[in-house]
Order: C-alpha cells, then structure tokens, then sequence
C-alpha cells in the first residue's frame, strides 16, 4: 500500500503534502506507533490504524477496478497490455495507474491473429522445404506434426507480460531480428520457455467484478 501511495498518488510533492493534510490523523496514529515499534517492545499496531489503512487499500483498490470495469476503448479492444496489470489486480494487489490508463489503445485480437497467421505461414513453407530436403525413405517416415512442433519450439516466442505471440525467423534478407514485444516494447521468450503467462482480460475481468462484489459486501 505505501509502495503504491508513493510510486503513484504521492508521487509528486504537491500530492504528498495535500494527502498529508487529508490523512492527518491516520498519518499521526501511523507515525505514533512507528516510533514506538522502532523502539523494539514490540508494539502492535492499533486496530484503528488498521482499519484505517484497509478502508484506504479498499477505496485504492475499487477504484482502479473501476477503471478496468468501466468498458472504455483499451478494455473494449482487449489491449494486450492490459493483461499483466488485470492480472495483479484481480489478485487482490494495486498497481501503476499509469498502467490502466493507455493512450492509443491496441486492438488486441487483431494483434494476436495477425502474428499467429504469419507464424503459421512460416512455418508452413519451412516444414515444406524440410520435407523437399530429405532423403525418400525418411520423407515418408516423417510426421508433418513433429516438424512443427521444432518449429514452434525454436521460433515461436512470446511476451510474458502481453501474452502476443511472435515468431523470430528472420525475414528474406535479414540477417538480424530484433526481438521485442511490438504491443509493449518488452523482450520476448521462446513460448516453451516462458513463466506462467497472465490469463486473458476476459477472465482476470471476471474476477476483479467478484472480488469487488465482495469487497462492496463487507461495508
């Protein structure tokens, strides 16, 4: 929570001081039982000053989910970059604003369709020109289905924080491709090599609505 206070809200001066002053007594309870707790007795925190924070962390927290449920042009078009910030926030965690406020949005199924149909395309005329390229015998033993599963594991990459797919092989004449997230500008992974990928909008869109629900249950 002050991670995120200081990284965003209170970002700037002016912000900080004006929070200050609209949080005075819970910054004075706050600062009152840290320095007691630096003293090492051991002090635990009241509960006031802990409801205090939660009900904060819970209007932080609607708030930007409100952004994300609200429908507007990135949530409509699916923006790719939207993926990694719904995920953190559907787990219970706040993130940049400036994450969910994206200018230009990217229609992200076109994104993903376009990549994959021209990953596809390549792959098609490689696996082609490896079959033309072996012997008969071995041609006939051959399965089409494991020469594109090689493929796709050595040039199918992926963005772990967009999920868009890219395929690395160089273009006819190139001998260098740069590799980087044309959604985010973040650098790619091969696909069989990637962390956990976040789950689509659609589903981390899902949760976030539960979980407000319930938030919205409790006052």
């Amino acid at each position: 929570m002050i991670r995120y206070l200081f990284a965003g809200p209170l970002n700037v001066l002016n912000h900080r001081e004006q929070w200050g002053l609209d949080h005075l007594d819970l910054v004075e309870q706050t600062a009152s039982w840290w320095a007691q707790a630096k003293t090492g007795t051991g002090t635990p925190a009241p509960s006031s000053v802990l409801s205090a924070w939660r009900a904060l962390y819970r209007e932080c927290w609607t708030a930007q989910a409100d952004v994300l449920l609200s429908g507007n042009e990135a949530v409509r078009t699916a923006d790719p970059r939207l993926c990694q910030p719904a995920a953190v926030l559907a787990d219970g965690a706040l993130v940049d604003d400036r994450d969910l406020q994206l200018g230009s949005p990217i229609d992200g199924r076109a994104v993903v369709d376009e990549a994959m149909a021209e990953h596809e395309r390549r792959r098609s005329a490689a696996v082609a020109r490896a079959l033309r390229d072996l012997p008969l015998h071995r041609r006939l033993r051959t399965e089409r289905a494991d020469l594109e599963a090689a493929y796709d594991a050595e040039h199918l990459f992926v963005c772990p924080s967009c999920a868009v797919p890219c395929n690395d092989e160089a273009p006819p004449g190139h001998s260098y491709h740069v590799l980087a997230c044309r959604c985010c500008g973040g650098a790619l992974v091969r696909l069989v090599d990637a962390p956990v990928l976040p789950p689509t909008l659609a589903e981390s869109l899902e949760r976030i609505a539960a979980r407000r629900t319930r938030l919205s249950d409790r006052r």
